[in-house]
């Protein structure tokens, strides 16, 4: 591994430009086959999908190979931009790689997707010191303007509560949340003599919302 700065925050550019100068690939969270049961309702081959914070994840290949390849795939680290662009242009042809922050997608055009998905770019995001609430909810805004009415976005998470999940604040952050699927990573148990609590991820599937 790199050397990284003694601190450091994961909703920062230069950590993750550190990171991917050397780690091949990596999946947060979850695998594609995890996610897929939750993720395929709602696509068909002619969706346009919108992957947000890519790293250096196959996501964006096993879609591809399950017949989804209207994917563009955005991240603010241009270094794992170039390779996965090098890596999908012979045997991936289609699929789109953008050097784009989350929180400005001006890139992009307005209404164009149907379906967002993230393995833990928003909780990166959250991680921020003093503005993680500000920088999602000008994520939320972003994606809500570059995605088509009735939009879904499937977010894989850490966390176990989402503020737009909330009562009332859909009209503040511009998604609802409509389902939450809990899943099991790892099973409770007693490892040296010490109990190992059972481990869960997060699916929420989210439904873009008029703002007012």
């Amino acid at each position: 591994m790199p050397t990284l700065p003694a601190t450091f925050s994961f909703d920062s550019q230069d950590y993750w430009i550190t990171r991917f100068t050397t780690e091949p690939s990596f999946e947060w969270l979850c695998p594609y086959s995890t996610l897929r049961p939750h993720l395929l309702p709602y696509l068909s081959e002619s969706t346009e999908i919108l992957n947000l914070g890519c790293g250096n994840s196959q996501l964006p290949f096993d879609l591809w190979r399950d017949g989804y390849r209207r994917v563009t795939s955005v991240d603010f680290a241009p270094n794992v931009v170039e390779r996965m662009r090098a890596e999908a242009v012979d045997t991936y042809p289609g699929l789109q790689f953008e050097v784009m922050d989350c929180m400005d997608l001006a890139q992009l055009p307005t209404g164009m997707f149907e379906v967002v998905v993230d393995k833990s770019t928003v909780d990166a995001i959250a991680c921020g010191d003093d503005d993680g609430m500000e920088k999602m909810r000008r994520v939320c805004s972003e994606v809500a303007r570059v995605t088509k009415e009735e939009a879904v976005w499937v977010s894989v998470s850490y966390a176990n509560w989402r503020r737009f999940e909330f009562a009332g604040e859909a009209e503040i952050w511009g998604w609802k949340t409509e389902t939450v699927a809990k899943l099991n990573i790892e099973e409770a148990g007693v490892k040296d003599g010490v109990y190992i609590p059972e481990v869960f991820h997060y699916v929420y599937v989210n439904r873009k919302v008029r703002v007012q």
